[in-house]
């Protein structure tokens, strides 16, 4: 709310997404509510932000450079299915890169889907097996489906990958704790 009253949009609504995103909050959900009713308003705000890449998209709708920075746009607004429909007329279109497939499972993660982002996530390491954010988000994955020992694994293979990626070693310690 005081990222709106600032006039500040884009704070505002990443305040909101992350806000829609604990799991719990309270038992009304009143906040959610309110929350996904002030998105609604700010993406009436940047929508006409959006309109050159939707005219670019409809004029040339080969160009998947500019699909995927509407796929990114919407993403960061929160708009996790339209974002989805976007990344995957790319991945049809036979032009998947790792970071595709990574962005892909981060939105499937958002829409709680953990088998596909799993699924994901392991083409984006299949690309580019040295990145360690895609092990350590596939070990929160493999958590979240209760599969602790692949979970374990991603993410000793994240800290192998760098060893000062602080977060595999706490996901690790927080695997361990819930096992």
């Amino acid at each position: 709310n005081a990222y709106e009253r600032l006039n500040d949009v884009e704070n505002a609504i990443a305040s909101y997404n992350k806000l829609l995103l604990i799991e719990k909050i309270d038992p009304m959900d009143r906040y959610k509510a309110a929350a996904k009713t002030n998105l609604k308003h700010l993406w009436s705000i940047v929508d006409p932000q959006l309109e050159p890449l939707r005219k670019k998209i409809m004029l040339n709708p080969s160009d998947t450079d500019s699909l995927f920075q509407l796929a990114m746009a919407l993403d960061k607004q929160g708009r996790y299915e339209e974002s989805l429909t976007d990344y995957r007329k790319i991945e049809l279109s036979g032009k998947g890169s790792w970071q595709l497939f990574y962005n892909i499972a981060n939105v499937l993660k958002k829409l709680g889907k953990y088998q596909d982002a799993a699924t994901s996530y392991e083409k984006s390491l299949a690309l580019k097996p040295d990145y360690s954010d895609t092990q350590n988000n596939l070990g929160l994955i493999y958590r979240k489906l209760g599969k602790y020992p692949e979970a374990i694994n991603a993410f000793e293979q994240a800290m192998a990958l760098d060893e000062d990626y602080a977060f595999a070693p706490f996901n690790l310690g927080v695997t361990y704790f819930r096992m």
